[in-house]
């Protein structure tokens, strides 16, 4: 009897700290999650000509395009403030996934269509504005003989990156409680 309870207390403890490592990178991941949508917002408040620069990627009707890049901040912001706050964090999880995999595919096309064109690909998507990264590019020696420094790495990892937030979002939806 003695030997059955300290099994019990000991598979009790490992459920417990498991436990309490799930929520530890749930909540890691919707804060990782909420300051990437804080920052994309802010910053496209703040640089309007990259978000003139985004309509190139959207293909349709020009009021879609406007319309929709101009109320993406307010979007991305009200995300973070849903995730930062820890409310309705299922819910704005699956938004984003919604509008990572948006994201994801609207410069996938813009990428390919480029690539099948035989022309240079699109360099950067304007995610978080230009002006902090312009400044970041003049503080730096210019770089020469790197492997994958070419556009058109950095234009697939434009590709890739907003698809790794959605995964992550996703894991957020269905970790949070």
């Amino acid at each position: 009897m003695v030997g059955s309870d300290y099994a019990q207390s000991a598979l009790r403890a490992k459920i417990v700290f498991v436990t309490t490592i799930r929520q530890f990178v749930a909540a890691s991941l919707c804060i990782g999650l909420g300051v990437m949508w804080l920052l994309a917002g802010v910053t496209k408040l703040r640089s309007p000509t990259s978000l003139a620069d985004a309509r190139r990627f959207i293909k349709g009707p020009r009021w879609l395009a406007i319309v929709s890049v101009s109320g993406l901040p307010f979007m991305e912001i009200a995300l973070s403030v849903a995730l930062l706050t820890r409310h309705w964090v299922r819910e704005a999880a699956l938004v984003s996934v919604a509008l990572l995999v948006c994201f994801t595919i609207v410069l996938g096309v813009e990428y390919f269509s480029r690539a099948l064109a035989n022309t240079a690909p699109g360099s950067d998507c304007g995610c978080f504005g230009r002006k902090r990264r312009e400044a970041i590019a003049a503080s730096r020696p210019p770089r020469q003989n790197q492997l994958g420094a070419t556009a058109d790495y950095i234009a697939a990892r434009n590709v890739v990156r907003p698809l790794t937030f959605a995964m992550i979002a996703w894991a957020v939806a269905f970790t949070a409680r």
